[in-house]
């Protein structure tokens, strides 16, 4: 959809805003051409439509797009925003550590499908490999352990950011704490360390 101006006004501006009558003042308002109502009203039918169902849209109920919307959010993010407290601590979001996948050749994989909370012990060089879906709320904390002998790289593929702030920590049996947040589609990362217990 894109804006349409209105027909009146300065015609050498497509962006052009609308304004009020002032007849004391002999100011003519706005005439809103009639594309101006039916493409918003065709966008939101077809959101209804597509998350609702065809047969869906009536007249006689005026939250059907609220309810779209939900189904929307439902249907990416597994009912996660809706889902109560206990039932999204129980599921270890936020609580539990999940072990991170680390291949042979030192590719880290993190599955958001299971938590938002991972950690692993680098051995070696090791490659943050992009997530393949997104964590649930859009953050996630990676509990990066160096091993006894420390001094182990660590690098990240294009989804993630470089840090905004802190850095990765290679002494020996540091915890490096890696706060992600996803902006725009990629990852901020920020980086603090504490000794190991």
């Amino acid at each position: 959809m894109e804006y349409l101006p209105p027909l009146n006004g300065d015609q050498n501006d497509p962006n052009r805003s609308y304004v009020d009558a002032n007849p004391a003042e002999g100011e003519q308002g706005s005439i809103p051409p009639a594309l101006g109502f039916e493409h918003p009203m065709r966008e939101i039918v077809h959101v209804i439509k597509t998350f609702l169902g065809a047969n869906i849209p009536s007249k006689d109920t005026l939250t059907q797009l609220a309810q779209a919307i939900d189904a929307r959010i439902n249907s990416k993010l597994g009912g996660f925003l809706k889902k109560d407290v206990t039932e999204t601590v129980e599921a270890g979001f936020w609580t539990k550590p999940f072990p991170a996948t680390v291949a042979a050749n030192g590719d880290v994989t993190l599955d958001p499908t299971k938590g938002n909370v991972f950690k692993l012990t680098a051995t070696k060089l090791i490659k943050f490999k992009n997530m393949q879906t997104m964590p649930l709320g859009g953050r996630a904390e990676i509990h990066l352990t160096m091993d006894n002998s420390g001094g182990h790289g660590v690098l990240w593929e294009d989804q993630y950011l470089p840090p905004r702030s802190g850095n990765i920590d290679a002494n020996p049996n540091v915890v490096n704490e890696i706060y992600l947040n996803v902006v725009a589609g990629k990852f901020s990362i920020d980086i603090t360390q504490r000794v190991a217990s």
